[in-house]
């Protein structure tokens, strides 16, 4: 049976059981269990299955070639499977799997979606996702609308089918027509995966727009802020929502796929392909080891063959770019190529490998736009990575400007905590002195630092018997994070600092940490963000800032 034939997917509903029937009777066979029960209620009349009512499953199957067909039998027909089976088996010469479920009522949408996850678990392969042709016609309206829906947000990539009736057939018409729809609901109404909206700072016009562009895989999306904001939630949030599944979301750290060299990249990227096992020999004139780069590359990197790269692995999924900066400008290239053709090619490879099917979103916390403008970023990556772009606001910001915002962030993370906890964290609250400085302390960490601070102190309120979360709690918590104890201004402290320089060290230390670990220990970018000099950049470091 060929690989490139289509796997259909439909539903046995009760127009099929009668024309089932109405074969056995013809054919002189004993009547199906549930056909009994029909005949029992609306008798039914032989019929020469020629005539071309055979039902809108078979009307399908009959016409499709397909290498697979799936039919789905609700409860009522659990002792029919073998009958069924037959009877399709009869107009198609497909591999025949009946799949029974657990739908008592097929009017129930509940059942039904929860029928076609148990399905997508067992027999969806992302790798063939194109392949999938759902036929939306047989069954209930319950399994019509919920087929539909979920072949176009859930199953990303398939296909749907609708059967037409014999009596409306057109001369020299196929008896059925694919469904295009001309719009794509958001699938987190039907997602398996909790998305927590709150994870990062983007707020609802944000989400919008980022929802809208992320259901075309085509438009690629950018997301820019500071460190802690919730880029790669954000990212997630998306993914799952179009239907993604925990293992084609795929994440990309930049920075480490760029500390080989250029062929180091492409592997890890695109993946290595030869046509050897690691038992066999390579012969030195095999056309898959073109040329002795690759050859050498192949017998002193780590990548072993038939390596499988991110781009693959994201297959119908979400491949997120972390940091999409830190690629070297020399490597940036490889990348525009890739997003350019919508195709790669494996290291070693002259066979192209389609990757329509991949959402890519990168992240950054630099200014790209003044990346490009000083030339470490090509401009023409910068316009394909940033046909949609997002920018992630700071706490503060939000703090500022968004008070409402602000709050659900805060009942986000207080839930978040309570789920994690045991029972007595059900009753914490932050009492207003602490309310009052985390409205005030500047979060340079954001959503990430927040969460982390205030989950430490409600097990310190909590191991000390408390229900609130006190200042001590969190100023605590910040300095055993090493932040300095520059916090009396915050909480409406206005007195001037008993000794002033040593106040304003504490902040110098503070603030060259934030620094350099936001530019990784680059000096020169933090001199240019600092004011500073190269030369008091560098010194400052080396003596520990004395």
């Amino acid at each position: 049976m060929s690989t490139d034939l289509p796997i259909v997917v439909s539903w046995f509903g009760d127009s099929d059981c009668v024309a089932l029937n109405k074969f056995r009777l013809f054919k002189k066979l004993p009547l199906t269990s549930q056909g009994s029960l029909l005949n029992q209620n609306r008798p039914l009349s032989a019929c020469d299955e020629k005539h071309g009512h055979n039902g809108p499953l078979r009307t399908f199957t009959d016409e499709i070639k397909a290498a697979t067909v799936y039919i789905l039998v609700s409860l009522k027909y659990k002792d029919d499977l073998f009958y069924i089976k037959k009877w399709v088996e009869r107009g198609s010469r497909a591999n025949v799997i009946t799949v029974p479920t657990n739908v008592k009522d097929p009017s129930s949408y509940d059942e039904v979606k929860e029928a076609l996850f148990a399905f997508h678990d067992k027999y969806w392969k992302e790798e063939d996702a194109d392949r999938y042709i759902f036929n939306v016609t047989p069954g209930s309206s319950a399994m019509e609308a919920v087929t539909l829906y979920l072949a176009h947000t859930f199953f990303i990539g398939a296909r749907t089918y609708q059967t037409i009736s014999p009596d409306h057939v057109k001369k020299d018409e196929k008896p059925y027509r694919e469904v295009n729809l001309p719009f794509r609901l958001p699938s987190v109404f039907f997602s398996k995966k909790k998305v927590d909206h709150n994870s990062s700072t983007a707020d609802s016009k944000v989400l919008e727009k980022a929802r809208y562009y992320a259901r075309f895989n085509g438009i690629n999306i950018l997301i820019s802020g500071r460190t802690g904001v919730g880029k790669s939630e954000l990212a997630k949030q998306l993914h799952y929502e179009c239907g993604g599944l925990d293992d084609n979301f795929v994440t990309v750290n930049c920075a480490e796929i760029s500390c080989g060299d250029l062929n180091t990249l492409r592997a890890e990227l695109f993946g290595v392909k030869s046509r050897f096992d690691d038992n066999s020999k390579p012969d030195s004139n095999d056309t898959v080891l073109k040329d002795d780069d690759f050859k050498r590359f192949q017998y002193t990197s780590n990548i072993p063959y038939n390596d499988i790269g991110y781009f693959e692995k994201a297959l119908n999924g979400t491949l997120f770019l972390d940091e999409i900066a830190d690629i070297p400008l020399s490597y940036q290239g490889v990348l525009l190529r890739a997003l350019q053709e919508r195709s790669i090619t494996k290291l070693g490879d002259n066979k192209t490998i389609d990757i329509k099917s991949v959402r890519i979103i990168a992240a950054t916390n630099k200014d790209l736009v003044k990346e490009v403008e000083e030339g470490r970023f090509r401009e023409d990556l910068f316009y394909r990575l940033a046909m949609c772009q997002i920018r992630l606001p700071q706490l503060s910001e939000i703090i500022l400007n968004e008070p409402e915002r602000f709050k659900e962030i805060i009942n986000s993370i207080l839930i978040k905590i309570k789920q994690n906890g045991d029972n007595e964290l059900n009753s914490l609250e932050i009492d207003a002195d602490a309310m009052r400085f985390i409205k005030n302390y500047e979060w340079p960490g954001n959503v990430r630092q927040l969460h982390h601070v205030l989950m430490l102190s409600a097990l310190n309120a909590n191991f000390e018997k408390r229900n609130t979360i006190t200042v001590d709690d969190i100023t605590t918590q910040l300095l055993d994070a090493g932040v300095p104890k520059v916090f009396d201004d915050a909480i409406g402290n206005k007195e001037i600092p008993s000794n002033i320089e040593d106040w304003l060290n504490e902040r110098k230390h503070y603030f060259m940490k934030r620094l350099y670990d936001e530019y990784h220990g680059n000096i020169s970018e933090i001199a240019k963000r600092s004011g500073m000099s190269y030369q008091k950049v560098q010194y400052f470091y080396k003596t520990g800032g004395h």
